[in-house]
């Protein structure tokens, strides 16, 4: 069995990283350094790169599997040391090597600095391994390589719908009363923090209530399970528990004269005046159905009376100032989500073995 591991760093405040070759049973340490410009992700590539070129397309019987990365005094990037790699007769010999030439190659030819007479003299630090074994870790290598470039592409994607939702989100804002004003208290992150609210149990059958890690990847595809009233209930229950008033843009109603919004407040019947409220507050909008905030609230005209009010523009600004969580209606009506307003402090991570010793 032939392994070169995952780099991993040594500390928190370290660049260097750390590795281990194993050939059975037996192993050598070895220090990883890498600079600006040459990541991690470039060393493992080039591993790959060296390993088909030895064992899968054999092009060469001799490769290079660089460890230290540095610049010379002219800028130009080489490896000081690494372990050179010699193919020969269904045998691979390995030994570490230092080098001091290859700052006047370019990368792809470092592998040119390997002495194959030198690299096959038994020596301590040489070791030699089966092609098949080297073969197995070349094609482990590349697995992990076709998954990293599957997650960037879905990162990548992802974010790419986080800036839609957040185009989709602005387009209905503008054309709602207060949207604008609205729009401007949201955190600029806010596509971040966003949370689906949804079932527990296998895909959402559940009776209880949740906030899901997941997120709406775009807000104008349908998602399944479908929402119902049950989880905007448990919703505004949970906002009850910091803030005293849950209101709804409304797109329709009085709108020269202000702001018309829909309000519930803890002593409302809930599940009784939500399927009125949400007929009132739809914005027509397949994308984002409902947008919905709650917070503390002071104004005496939303203290108490019915459920529908119109507020003066100045009024409804002094309500956004005590808002603290975001609703919003998404997918075609099919999903609820969530997300907090204002600042969030994070707490920093805590020592985890701080209380053990001599752990190994």
């Amino acid at each position: 069995m032939f392994d070169l591991m995952i780099p991993i760093m040594l500390d928190r405040n370290n660049d260097e990283y750390v590795t281990i070759m194993w050939n059975g049973d037996d192993g050598e340490e070895c220090l990883i350094s890498l600079v600006e410009g040459f990541g991690i992700t470039d060393l493992m590539e080039y591993w790959l790169r060296e390993g088909f070129a030895l064992v899968i397309d054999k092009t060469r019987k001799r490769g290079f599997l660089p460890m230290g990365i540095s610049y010379d005094d002219d800028g130009s990037i080489g490896c000081l040391r690494g372990c050179g790699v010699v193919l020969d007769n269904g045998k691979v010999h390995i030994s570490d090597v230092l080098f001091k030439q290859t700052c006047a190659l370019h990368p792809l030819e470092w592998w040119k600095c390997v002495d194959s007479r030198k690299i096959k003299v038994p020596r301590t630090g040489r070791f030699t391994v089966s092609e098949k074994d080297f073969l197995a870790w070349v094609n482990r290598l590349e697995s992990l390589m076709h998954v990293r470039d599957f997650m960037i592409s879905a990162v990548e994607l992802h974010r790419e719908d986080k800036g839609k939702n957040s185009e989709i989100l602005g387009k209905v804002l503008n054309d709602v009363a207060g949207g604008r004003d609205f729009l401007s208290i949201l955190p600029p992150d806010w596509t971040e923090r966003d949370r689906l609210i949804g079932r527990s149990g296998p895909h959402g059958t559940g009776k209880r209530v949740e906030l899901s890690e997941f997120t709406a990847s775009e807000f104008d595809e349908e998602l399944v399970p479908h929402r119902d009233n049950g989880e905007l209930a448990w919703w505004i229950k949970r906002a009850f528990l910091r803030d005293n008033i849950v209101v709804f843009l409304c797109p329709h109603g009085k709108t020269k004269s202000g702001v018309p919004v829909s309000i519930v407040r803890p002593s409302d019947d809930i599940d009784g005046i939500l399927p009125e409220i949400l007929e009132q507050t739809c914005t027509g909008s397949e994308a984002v159905d409902h947008v919905a905030f709650s917070a503390r609230c002071d104004l005496d005209e939303l203290k108490a009376g019915g459920n529908s009010a119109v507020l003066a523009r100045s009024k409804f600004r002094t309500l956004l100032k005590g808002a603290s969580r975001v609703l919003l209606g998404v997918c075609k009506g099919t999903a609820w989500e969530e997300f907090p307003l204002g600042e969030i402090v994070r707490k920093p991570f805590p020592p985890l073995f701080e209380n053990e010793t001599n752990r190994y």
